[in-house]
């Protein structure tokens, strides 16, 4: 590459600031560039302050929306998707028939049998994964 290229993308902060006395509603943003020490104040009426601004309110709901979706990810996972074999229906009936899942890890493969959609073999398979959890843990 040639020396008057650069790699890195550019890169600034934006804050928005409040001007005039304590309390006041007039808002304008200010924009950080790494290197210099004063940021710079864009005009409140600009469309440069609309962009600019339009760009950071998308940028905040983008991330919003990443960290809802890992939390709502998060709140439906359950120790029973680390069992072979064991999908979200076979999930889903278990834990509808027990309740819970520390009473599905409290059943016996027998009783997991008998639950709509469960095999002996699935069963089984629950059952010896959380006593070896147990024991592990």
């Amino acid at each position: 590459m040639g020396e008057g290229i650069r790699k890195e993308p550019d890169v600034v902060g934006l804050a928005k600031a409040r001007s005039g006395e304590e309390g006041s509603q007039r808002e304008f943003e200010r924009v950080f560039i790494p290197g210099v020490e004063e940021p710079v104040i864009l005009n409140p009426t600009s469309a440069t302050t609309h962009l600019v601004a339009r760009v950071r309110d998308e940028a905040h709901r983008f991330a919003i929306t990443y960290h809802r979706t890992l939390r709502e990810k998060s709140a439906k996972r359950s120790e029973l998707d680390e069992v072979p074999g064991i999908g979200p229906a076979r999930k889903k009936a278990l834990l509808l028939h027990f309740g819970s899942l520390a009473k599905v890890k409290q059943a016996t493969a027998v009783e997991m049998a008998g639950v709509k959609g469960m095999t002996k073999k699935a069963a089984e398979e629950i059952e010896n994964y959380f006593r070896g959890a147990r024991v592990q843990g």
